[in-house]
């Protein structure tokens, strides 16, 4: 009998030994994974992909290569990174027994999917080069959106009418009411009169709105999209996978 009491200690023993190592692991994992403040204007744009584009894994602020047909996928975290468009991340239930999570990017069945947004089919980029010719036109606001919507896949695509530049005013310390006042008048001086991008022609000119806007930073709104159960019935649904 004492023998067996003993026997049945020591599995207590191990078993809390083992949960206390998992919230270790848990509390460590977390901390680990803090995203810092997304700064867009940092993040370097890939170039030269197999494939098309896809967010970054862990805090997904910038664009990388998406991994195309064959290369591995998934991970903790998605740290090996997300499949191409059509593709999906297949991991084997042989992997899940080795307590493995990585898995191949492998071809989806097209029936049951729509077509996924193409990155390489972008519009051309949000700039005031490029708004400056067609303020109506559709353009892609990768690395200047204001806010970036994950349903609207990676082109982030808006109007050129929802880009204006953000004006760079003074910074004000707590209940500094006559600095708070002087960015204001900086705000106002440095917009236009309305929020869209370019300005009226009738406050372009030689000392125009426009010119002294060109110190800010040109960003884009970019619009929620409609759940696919409030969406029209005469609109097509997208599904964009993300392996």
């Amino acid at each position: 009998m004492k023998a067996r009491m003993r026997i049945s200690s020591c599995n207590y023993t191990w078993l809390y030994l083992t949960l206390l190592q998992i919230f270790v692991y848990a509390i460590t994992c977390s901390n680990g994974l803090g995203c810092p403040h997304c700064n867009r204007q940092k993040c370097k744009y890939p170039t030269n992909c197999p494939g098309g584009l896809t967010y970054e894994p862990y805090c997904g602020c910038c664009l990388v290569c998406a991994k195309v047909l064959g290369e591995s996928c998934g991970g903790p975290w998605g740290s090996s990174g997300h499949c191409d468009k059509d593709l999906e991340c297949y991991i084997s239930p042989f992997a899940y027994t080795k307590g493995s999570s990585i898995g191949v990017c492998r071809h989806i069945p097209v029936s049951g999917y729509a077509a996924a947004p193409t990155f390489s089919t972008c519009r051309p980029a949000c700039t005031p080069e490029y708004c400056m010719k067609d303020h109506t036109a559709i353009c892609s606001a990768t690395n200047n959106a204001i806010e970036i919507k994950a349903c609207r896949g990676g082109c982030q695509h808006t109007s050129c009418d929802a880009c204006s530049y953000i004006p760079v005013c003074h910074k004000c310390a707590v209940d500094d009411f006559k600095c708070l006042k002087r960015y204001g008048r900086c705000l106002k001086r440095k917009r236009c009169n309305r929020s869209t991008f370019p300005c009226p022609a009738s406050q372009k000119g030689s000392s125009n709105t426009y010119h002294k806007m060109k110190h800010g930073i040109f960003q884009c709104g970019v619009p929620d999209c409609i759940p696919i159960t409030e969406a029209p019935t005469n609109a097509t649904a997208t599904v964009t996978t993300d392996g």
